[in-house]
């Protein structure tokens, strides 16, 4: 199996803030419809996506944190702005591989579901 990668760039730039849009849209819109819907069903399905959201969200942070751990004195140059290091390519773990896919799927599914 070849190794998965991904651009330190992208991961700032790009994979980093959709998880943190996927974390406001299931804080706020879910908890919205919550809290102004009347209908029982409607109440529990959206408990139960937001349930549902909020466990994958915490699934992926907890493989990326690994990965930002691993690579972090390339990461805290990348944040402080550095170029060069936003192009190191970093070599992802299997785990961290499935958390940025997951993390790629939960944000279009996101855009879907919560428009």
């Amino acid at each position: 199996m070849s190794q998965q990668r991904i651009k330190a760039s992208e991961l700032r730039d790009d994979l980093l803030p959709k998880l943190r849009a996927v974390e406001a849209a299931v804080e706020r819109t879910l908890a919205d419809r919550l809290r102004l819907c009347a209908d029982e069903e409607d109440r529990k399905r959206f408990q139960g996506l937001k349930s549902e959201f909020e466990l994958e969200i915490m699934m992926i942070r907890m493989n990326l944190r690994h990965l930002l751990r691993r690579e972090a004195l390339v990461l805290e140059r990348v944040f402080q702005g550095d170029d060069a290091a936003g192009d190191k390519v970093l070599v992802l773990d299997e785990q961290e591989a499935s958390a940025i896919k997951r993390a790629q799927l939960l944000f279009q599914r996101s855009q879907a579901l919560l428009g």
